[in-house]
């Protein structure tokens, strides 16, 4: 759905991106998104920087399953 409104200097506008909603002064529209796109948006996040922040915990994990196996003697 495609809503328009005439330009005006004394409009309010307010996008509210954690309640999903858009508000025109006094008129509140509900929209609709991806919740991981929306996670990656409010928390100030890009493919870049989750794909990083996995990365660490990989390694992360990998260190601990190394030092917790201990050898056979």
């Amino acid at each position: 759905m495609k809503i328009s409104f005439p330009p005006k200097t004394n409009e309010n506008f307010e996008i509210d991106l954690p309640q999903q909603q858009i508000k025109i002064n006094s008129k509140v529209f509900d929209f609709d998104i991806d919740p991981t796109l929306k996670s990656y948006l409010v928390n100030g996040l890009d493919e870049i920087s989750k794909t990083l922040e996995w990365e660490i915990i990989s390694r992360n994990m990998r260190i601990k399953i190394r030092f917790s196996v201990k050898p056979k003697v």
